[in-house]
């Protein structure tokens, strides 16, 4: 018997196999005394408002490997102490691998809402997916 893939699971499947092949450092991520998480689905901006308040030193772009091999692409901050924490998931996500894709300096005055989208269409044409595929699926059904 076989399982019939929906395109959104066929979808989730090559971007996960895509960022698991390409991105390989694991971050250590811990749940800040100082920032409790806001269970939100903000995280761009969560962690970019900590880094314009003086609360972060910096934002990092990652990818959380959910525990049904599905990924999110997720934005945290590390502190001025060199950990790197998790303002809007806390430890709802323990026990899950996050994966580093970047660093995002300060310097950048993009609007974080923009360069979610941009990172996000970026990984679904990496991943092999056609424009028709994630117009149908819907972008935020995907990562």
């Amino acid at each position: 018997r076989f399982k019939v893939l929906t395109l959104q699971d066929y979808a989730k499947k090559k971007v996960a196999d895509y960022v698991t092949r390409t991105y390989k450092e694991k971050l250590d991520v811990v749940v800040s005394d100082k920032h409790m998480p806001r269970i939100n689905r903000a995280c761009h901006y969560n962690a970019d408002a900590l880094v314009e308040s003086g609360d972060a030193a910096c934002v990092i772009e990652c990818f959380i490997v959910n525990g049904d091999k599905s990924v999110t692409l997720h934005y945290i901050n590390m502190g001025f102490d060199m950990k790197v924490f998790d303002c809007t998931l806390g430890y709802r996500w323990s026990g899950c691998d996050y994966l580093l894709s970047k660093v995002i300096k300060r310097s950048v005055k993009k609007d974080p809402h923009d360069i979610l989208l941009e990172k996000k269409r970026e990984i679904c044409k990496l991943a092999g997916l056609s424009s028709l595929t994630i117009k149908l699926v819907g972008i935020h059904c995907i990562l």
